[in-house]
């Protein structure tokens, strides 16, 4: 029997109806991205320095937390802190995979009574250093073969107005007066730096509180960046003969 076309068109509406409440099957986007992201061999000389772009519509896939991970990314309400934490954890992981040749489930990151973290791998401490920052939209890490680390990203706001509470925390007189030289379009990124100088060298030593009219033992290497003119990047570091090879926002 010959259906005419008023029954096939009802016959059409209802196979479509039906076929939009199956679900596609997507592609992992998750999975993509971390196929992109490729670390070459890191030797004993090298720091790697990445700026990293994570997306920010993407569904946290939980593949690279371990359990008690899970359950701390629950316990955020913070979506930025949300980000900021499965990120962070995310890509630490998948490079210290690729530069440790180890599993995903073998890495743990911790944290020394200064809070400064640190990696085990099958249970074991690593000699793989890394320090890692956020300042939306980027993530910086560095990593390096047993040589201590610190890093810091800040967003360049020109506009911001400094205390004079902040410049006393961040300055030391030398670079205050320093600063009262400069140009006006100039002292932003002065500032910047030597925030993001103070706060890399907090990371780099732990926590330890210091002031910067101090000096430091051992003296810290500083390695500067202006990220796309938006974000001043600085990373230190102990020994100077460190080479410094940068992978600034790979194409994920």
């Amino acid at each position: 029997m010959r259906m005419n076309e008023q029954n096939l068109d009802v016959c059409q509406k209802i196979k479509l109806s039906y076929a939009q409440r199956i679900p596609k099957i997507q592609p992992c986007p998750y999975k993509h991205i971390m196929h992109l992201l490729k670390a070459p061999p890191l030797f004993a000389n090298q720091v790697h320095l990445w700026v990293i772009k994570p997306p920010t519509n993407l569904t946290f896939t939980p593949l690279s937390l371990n359990q008690k991970e899970q359950n701390r990314l629950k316990k955020m309400k913070s979506k930025k802190r949300q980000w900021e934490f499965f990120w962070g954890r995310t890509l630490i992981k998948q490079l210290a995979r690729q530069y440790s040749q180890c599993r995903l489930t073998e890495i743990e990151v911790h944290q020394e009574e200064n809070s400064k973290p640190f990696l085990k791998i099958n249970n074991q401490s690593s000699d793989l250093q890394y320090n890692l920052s956020h300042s939306s939209p980027y993530i910086a890490l560095a990593f390096s073969k047993k040589q201590r680390l610190g890093i810091d990203i800040e967003l360049i706001d020109k506009n911001k107005k400094f205390s004079s509470q902040f410049l006393k925390k961040y300055l030391s007189p030398e670079s205050l007066l320093q600063m009262n030289k400069l140009e006006p379009q100039e002292k932003a990124l002065f500032l910047y730096r030597q925030w993001t100088r103070y706060e890399a060298t907090l990371k780099l030593q732990g926590n330890t509180l210091f002031s910067p009219d101090k000096h430091i033992k051992p003296n810290p290497y500083y390695f500067h960046a202006t990220y796309k003119g938006t974000h001043d990047i600085c990373l230190a570091f102990y020994d100077g003969a460190l080479k410094i090879t940068k992978f600034f926002e790979p194409d994920l």
